[in-house]
């Protein structure tokens, strides 16, 4: 499923400049509603039971898809990450689980993985997270 994924996101981004991001310039979002018609296996990935199951558990109740993004990230030549997605905190709704599936490669440290901290550190470093 991964795999299928994965040759939808790399068409997708054959076909699409991307809308860039109004606050940083190096992100772009590359997912129309139109290719969500052309390429469902973007809704079939997020609909697959294991991932219904685990938002369910984490949940405790039945999940509703709310949104299907794939963002690419291009190299920008500004020499400070200020506005990157080194480090910080989505704000959204408490009651919400976002999935990130990797399509290409991670190939260098530098670039990543995600990593993801649990809120219990921010009252280490004495930022709450609500």
């Amino acid at each position: 499923m991964l795999a299928e994924l994965a040759d939808s996101a790399a068409r997708t981004a054959d076909r699409s400049q991307g809308r860039q991001s109004k606050s940083k310039s190096y992100f772009f979002e590359l997912l129309t509603p139109e290719d969500l018609v052309a390429e469902p296996s973007f809704i079939r990935f997020a609909l697959q039971w294991d991932i219904l199951a685990l938002a369910s558990h984490y949940l405790g109740q039945v999940p509703r898809l709310n949104s299907i993004s794939l963002f690419a990230t291009r190299k920008s030549d500004r020499p400070e990450w200020r506005v990157s997605q080194r480090w910080h905190r989505d704000y959204d709704d408490r009651r919400m689980l976002k999935l990130f599936p990797f399509t290409t490669p991670v190939l260098q440290e530098s670039n990543g993985p995600f990593t993801f901290i649990p809120a219990s550190y921010g009252d280490r470093l004495r930022v709450p997270l609500y």
